[in-house]
């Protein structure tokens, strides 16, 4: 009887470990989609109609500068600005997540009862100078993450692909034929 307890116990502890990484994926996934359709955006706004040049011009840029990019030509052109102001906002706070999340140093543990605990760190070097005194130091500052916030994480990736998809095909269709 306590071996099928145990089974069933360790079963449970992989479905929870499973879905956490599952969770994982699908944010790196929706963060992947996402910084292509930022791309598109800042294409569509810098040239709806010239894909080439636009994609020349956007080429390789890293999704910090295509946010602030999106915000200034944005600008310029006669789109939503409630909408474009909501994306550009959305963008820059769900940034930070990416970076942690993406380039972060995870430590996933499963407890006997299926919780999971894990944390996402980053190392952190500073240094400090007082007179001719330098002073070097390292470590690394822990962030816990939890099913529910990689679930919300998750949901707001994709309410704001809708949003920038929404924008994207209003810049297309109000140049449509327009060169």
């Amino acid at each position: 009887m306590w071996h099928q307890f145990d089974l069933l116990l360790d079963r449970q502890i992989q479905e929870a470990e499973r879905e956490f990484y599952g969770l994982i994926g699908l944010v790196a996934v929706r963060f992947a989609r996402l910084e292509a359709q930022l791309t598109d955006l800042l294409s569509a706004l810098i040239h709806p109609n010239d894909d080439l040049l636009a994609d020349m011009l956007t080429e390789d840029i890293f999704i910090g500068k295509t946010i602030d990019m999106i915000k200034k030509v944005g600008r310029m052109r006669s789109v939503d600005d409630t909408l474009l102001d909501e994306i550009v906002s959305t963008a820059n706070s769900l940034k930070r997540e990416r970076n942690d999340y993406l380039h972060g140093i995870w430590k996933i543990e499963v407890k006997g009862n299926g919780e999971v605990i894990a944390t996402c760190s980053k190392r952190k070097i500073s240094f400090k100078q007082l007179g001719s005194t330098k002073t070097w130091t390292n470590g690394y500052t822990a962030k816990p993450v939890t099913l529910s916030s990689l679930r919300s994480v998750a949901l707001k990736l994709e309410s704001l692909s809708l949003k920038v998809q929404q924008l994207i095909d209003e810049i297309e269709n109000d140049h449509e034929g327009v060169l």
